[in-house]
């Protein structure tokens, strides 16, 4: 079923022919159905559908609620989407005083020094293969044995002549954003020709790094793929480069992973590894409730190197050298994620060395990341 909200009427109708679509798939058929392109669609994919752990809710082709698996309570209540459409308008008791504190947010925003860097997607402003930004936050390579990737595959994945960025077409922006960071990219010629879709981020380019991939073409369908699938890119990558270690060290052999060769830099076996797990096709079933639960049924030692938090997977960067980073994601109430406290500012350009902290140092961490959290809090609250 899905849920159908137009204005104040509510309806739940029949999803059975978008049932075991695509998110991309189930937006396009809702529009057909309901003969409107403007209604608002938050659904989830096969992931979701199949009840695997790392499923999550996706509006507007990548907009992601991701993190415990949220898309698994849609799933288990057979609730494939939930459509809305509004016709009515919100009246402003005071509306030159809201607006005159409008222009003065936005006018501080279009000042602001980051702006123009989430414009361009971070991965242009700050994420450069000569960034900074690569060894403050210390990446997780091959499933974290190792923290650092070599500059040629830096290049090849993100430089701006030859990496995602050569795909890129527009960046578009959410509703009433002033600032614009949804970047869209299609790829026009190879064997991933015709792939499109926004929201390709930093946490896309951490997924690559995982299996060793640097192929730009790759990168960004796997990230559109497991959009498409209603994957939470953050778990699935962890749970998958697992996978792919098991089989480095032996413990997976091919027969165990349906043929494909797990190798790192294997490409096609990374995209191909994605689909399985969202369909729970055969080594995928295996993966499907996490790396926790998967190491412990594989057993082997393969628990030391299966990268979760209080049993969700965890795929963030930044463990060893950023510490505002890495108590924020320890201390999370959404475990081992990054948007509740993780603290990374010499990234964002933020200068906070005038109050005697850094993101290196283990002093004055408690009082960023408490300050960090209750923010965030503040902003879910108030809608922003």
């Amino acid at each position: 079923m899905y849920l159908w909200i137009q204005d104040g009427n509510v309806e739940i109708r029949d999803a059975s022919l978008i049932w075991g679509k695509t998110t991309y798939e189930t937006e396009t058929m809702l529009w057909e159905e309901l003969g409107d392109n403007r209604v608002k669609v938050a659904s989830i994919g096969p992931a979701g559908e199949n009840l695997v752990r790392g499923s999550c809710i996706i509006g507007d082709s990548a907009k992601v609620a991701g993190g415990s698996g949220v898309g698994c309570v849609m799933g288990s209540k057979k609730l494939k989407a939930i459509a809305v459409r509004g016709h009515g308008s919100v009246n402003v008791a005071r509306p030159e005083r809201f607006l005159d504190a409008v222009n003065t947010a936005f006018t501080k925003i279009k000042n602001s020094p980051n702006t123009l860097p989430w414009r361009l997607s971070t991965i242009e402003a700050n994420y450069q293969p000569e960034s900074p930004s690569w060894d403050v936050t210390s990446d997780v390579i091959r499933n974290g044995q190792e923290g650092y990737w070599p500059i040629d595959k830096r290049r090849q994945l993100v430089g701006k002549g030859t990496g995602v960025l050569k795909y890129r077409k527009k960046v578009t922006a959410c509703f009433s954003c002033p600032v614009g960071g949804m970047p869209f990219h299609e790829i026009e010629d190879g064997k991933y020709k015709g792939a499109g879709g926004t929201g390709y981020w930093v946490n896309s380019v951490w997924y690559s790094e995982r299996f060793d991939v640097s192929d730009p073409a790759a990168s960004l369908k796997f990230h559109l793929l497991a959009n498409q699938l209603g994957l939470d890119g953050d778990d699935a990558s962890v749970v998958l480069s697992w996978a792919f270690e098991c089989y480095q060290r032996g413990l997976l052999t091919k027969e165990d992973t349906d043929g494909l060769e797990l190798d790192w830099g294997n490409e096609d076996a990374m995209i191909k590894m994605a689909e399985k797990l969202a369909y729970r096709q055969g080594i995928g079933d295996f993966l499907a409730d996490g790396v926790k639960e998967a190491s412990r049924k594989l057993g082997k030692d393969s628990e030391k190197f299966a990268i979760h938090m209080k049993g969700q997977d965890s795929m963030d960067a930044g463990y060893r050298i950023n510490k505002g980073w890495g108590l924020g994601l320890s201390t999370s109430p959404v475990a081992g994620r990054h948007l509740r406290g993780a603290v990374c500012t010499e990234v964002s350009g933020l200068d906070l060395k005038e109050l005697g902290w850094s993101t290196t140092e283990y002093e004055k961490q408690p009082e960023a990341v408490f300050w960090v959290a209750q923010a965030k809090e503040i902003e879910d609250i108030a809608g922003i």
